[in-house]
């Protein structure tokens, strides 16, 4: 009798217990259904699944365990979206992850940053990585470009490499090594030779990506990631230039499985120049090789080119933006005999009365920071203008401004027009040159500087090359001018941070 008792006492206590544990639970989700219906909750599945809520609300707390699928969808949303979009996604109820969460949870390249005495292993081992892994390789034109960033003039340590990056590609031959080692003798070393200048902390990163002129694989790939200080000469341009080619021409994912490098572009850097020259203009084109038939007939056609048929090019934005510094110049430039200077075209552009200038206000039109080509297309309006009841002297101005209208026009033309077929593109490059270059013959320096004039040629030349290469590879492949020059590096520059 007394053990039943016990244990109808004991079955008591723990009913007692257990209903206090549900009044607490009934209370816990009291409150968080209230928290639920009256805030807003950023990441609550997530939340939920790790029961700290109260502390998400206050601020104090931020869930990160993202499923793969949350990850790919922020990933898309960063590809075409940018930054931006990502950045107010994160800051919004869903949350989604950051871009530093997304750049160590898909970290799919592995790049070296070279420090000099490594250079041709740090260029094997990124080609590796960014071209070893292309499954559906398509034999199209590829374009070396090169563009320099600044950076924030810090040293790092590499584990992989054991080196010590961020040191001038120039002056770092006069250290012995840049490894860590087991000692501090190294840094030691570093450090006096920082000190006494002998040796510099890079300002800008000198950048080499691999780019396909292709609709569907047309991203850059960095290949060369390298401290500059700006100091060196256009030989160590050219030296660096050389050995990225020889790397690829000889690894077995590169020439030999995509296609030769038939454009080295550059943003207009003064030190690629030459180097470009060096490498560029060392053979001519002659009957017996197979691209003859595409270019060798052409009239007035720049048959200098690369050992492998590879062709200089400088960055059509660049050339823009310093054709319209010339154009906005007070000191002006001589054109078809005529002084022309910033004054000029601003007086003719008021005489469109018939034409609605509105949209690009003419002052802020000749504004030398000016690079945009829809802007600097108002200026072909002035062909408009009759020329009846003109004075002598406005005649003159008048065929100088319309000479150079119909120049800006050729050239500008194919790349504001996205129905124009390739062979329509290349004929307006073509008419562009032959204009320069008419104009160049009489007027000399004093129309232009002779290495703007220079870039402009190679420029074209490296377009008609590129199609010509491209009819010999494959004729049915369309060659996209838009993918020319260092866009493409820029753009993922920009996107990288």
């Amino acid at each position: 009798m007394d053990n039943l008792y016990q244990y109808q006492q004991l079955q008591y206590f723990n009913s007692e217990k257990s209903l206090d544990r549900l009044h607490i639970h009934e209370e816990t989700w009291d409150k968080l259904w209230d928290v639920v219906g009256t805030e807003h909750v950023h990441a609550l599945h997530r939340i939920l699944f790790n029961a700290k809520i109260e502390k998400a609300v206050a601020g104090k707390y931020h869930a990160s365990n993202f499923s793969e699928l949350e990850l790919d969808l922020a990933m898309v949303i960063y590809e075409l979206g940018g930054g931006a979009a990502l950045h107010a996604l994160h800051n919004s109820p869903f949350a989604s992850p950051s871009r530093t969460t997304l750049i160590k949870q898909h970290a799919e390249y592995n790049l070296h940053v070279s420090t000099g005495e490594t250079i041709m292993d740090d260029l094997r081992h990124n080609m590796e990585v960014q071209l070893v892994g292309d499954n559906n390789v398509i034999l199209v034109g590829v374009n070396m470009c090169m563009d320099d960033v600044a950076s924030d003039g810090h040293l790092c340590w590499i584990p992989a490499t054991d080196n010590i990056a961020g040191l001038c590609y120039e002056h770092i031959s006069y250290l012995k090594t840049t490894k860590m080692g087991v000692s501090l003798e190294a840094i030691q070393a570093i450090s006096d030779a920082i000190r006494n200048k002998k040796v510099h902390i890079g300002q800008e990163i000198l950048v080499v990506a691999l780019g396909c002129n292709d609709a569907a694989d047309y991203n850059a790939k960095p290949v060369l990631i390298l401290p500059m200080c700006k100091q060196g000469s256009f030989m160590d341009a050219a030296l660096i230039i050389e050995k990225v080619m020889q790397v690829y021409q000889a690894l077995p994912c590169g020439e030999a499985r995509h296609s030769p490098i038939w454009s080295i572009s550059s943003d207009g850097e003064p030190k690629h120049r030459p180097a470009l020259y060096l490498h560029c203009m060392v053979r001519e084109l002659v009957p017996h090789d197979s691209l003859f038939q595409h270019l060798g007939f052409l009239k007035g056609f720049n048959l200098w080119m690369g050992p492998q048929f590879e062709t200089q090019d400088f960055d059509f934005k660049h050339l823009l933006k310093r054709l319209a510094k010339l154009i906005c110049t007070c000191e002006g430039f001589i054109i078809n005999g005529t002084f022309i200077n910033k004054s000029i075209p601003t007086g003719w552009l008021l005489r469109l009365t018939h034409v609605d200038c509105s949209e690009y206000p003419i002052h802020s039109l000749l504004n030398p920071s000016i690079s945009n080509p829809n802007e600097l297309e108002a200026l072909l309006k002035i062909r408009k203008i009759e020329p009846d009841e003109m004075k002598p002297t406005e005649f003159l101005i008048y065929h100088a401004l319309c000479l150079l209208g119909e120049m800006l026009d050729a050239l500008i033309a194919p790349f504001i027009s996205p129905d124009w077929s390739i062979t329509q593109q290349v004929t307006s490059l073509a008419k562009f040159a032959f204009l320069l270059g008419s104009t160049y013959v009489e007027d000399r320096t004093a129309f232009m500087p002779a290495h703007l004039y220079g870039d402009f040629q190679s420029f074209v030349q490296n377009s008609i090359s590129f199609v010509g290469c491209t009819k010999e590879l494959d004729p049915q492949h369309p060659v996209l001018l838009c993918l020319m020059g260092t866009d493409v590096l820029r753009f993922f520059l920009d996107e990288s941070g």
